[in-house]
């Protein structure tokens, strides 16, 4: 009996300790229900905030948004009054004589045409550059120019200087003496000399003091000159000689280059009527041969006061 006791009592402590524990476990259930019940209400509170603040901003976006708007709505009205601007200023800029009695049309807008648009900005630009790049080209096609006109004249310069004549005349056959009658009459010094230059004669100036009415030497200069101006000059003797002198020596008078010989008047007549005999030289081998090359024509250099070998009987 008594061990039946304890075992009830046994079970009445344990019974008494579960429910202890249940009470306990309760109680913590409690407890944590409570604590999510405060965290639930605090995540609920910090919503409602983000949701106040979030219509705050959406309220703010729009009204940016309503400012923006406004601010477009201004800049489409104040396009729209430039435009009208422009098209007034157009239409006043359309009026054009057709002539010059004519009267001035003025050209009216059309009703039905659309508004034209605004000049931009980036075309007036575009019209400087290509007015820029027009003078630039021009420039350089002026300074090319200049160039090629300053390149021909220095070729044209260059070819002037290796086609320049730098050659003076030459004196074919020349003679260091010259010897002539005493008193000789129409005496030209330049036909005893020949000067040629490019295959054609040249004029001959002889330049000295010689007294023809007086025996003696006489120092002369002989020069030629071509178109040019190249010189060629060379000195020579004239030596003056009476007919005693001639005959008793005996000297050779120098003939001209075309054979005729200068003589006194008496001298001559004497000649030719065999009175005197005298002694007379002959154009050198030389001048005779360049005077048939250059077909030169010396019959005029004979006069009625010279005396040439052909006026031998022979």
């Amino acid at each position: 009996m008594e061990k039946r006791k304890q075992h009830k009592k046994i079970n009445v402590l344990e019974g008494l300790e579960k429910e202890e524990k249940k009470e306990k476990e309760i109680i913590n259930l409690d407890k944590e229900i409570g604590i999510d019940e405060e965290m639930f209400q605090e995540e609920m509170e910090s919503s409602q905030e983000n949701e106040s603040v979030l219509e705050e901003e959406v309220s703010e976006n729009e009204e940016i948004l309503e400012a923006q708007e406004e601010l477009v709505e201004e800049n489409n009205e104040t396009e729209k009054i430039s435009e009208e601007d422009s098209t007034e200023e157009i239409e006043e800029e359309k009026e054009i004589p057709l002539e010059e009695d004519a009267e001035d049309l003025v050209v009216e807008e059309d009703t039905d045409s659309k508004p034209k648009k605004k000049i931009d900005g980036r075309w007036f630009l575009i019209c400087i550059l290509c007015v820029l790049l027009g003078i630039v080209f021009y420039a350089g096609f002026k300074v090319f120019n200049q160039y090629q006109s300053q390149e021909k004249v220095g070729e044209v310069a260059e070819n002037k200087t290796e086609n320049k004549d730098t050659t003076a005349p030459a004196f074919i056959g020349f003679l260091d003496r010259i010897v002539i009658n005493l008193n000789a009459v129409d005496v030209d010094y330049s036909k005893y000399y020949l000067a040629v230059d490019n295959d054609q004669q040249m004029q001959v100036t002889v330049t000295g003091d010689v007294n023809l009415s007086q025996e003696g030497e006489y120092p002369i200069t002989v020069s030629s000159t071509d178109e040019a101006g190249n010189t060629t000059s060379q000195d020579a003797i004239v030596q003056v000689i009476s007919e005693e002198t001639m005959v008793a020596v005996p000297i050779e008078l120098t003939p001209m280059f075309d054979g005729s010989i200068p003589m006194a008047t008496d001298t001559k007549q004497r000649v030719e009527a065999n009175v005197i005999m005298y002694y007379y030289g002959e154009v050198s081998q030389e001048i005779k041969d360049e005077i048939a090359r250059l077909g030169l024509d010396v019959s005029g250099y004979r006069l009625d006061s010279y005396w040439h070998p052909s006026d031998l009987n022979i």
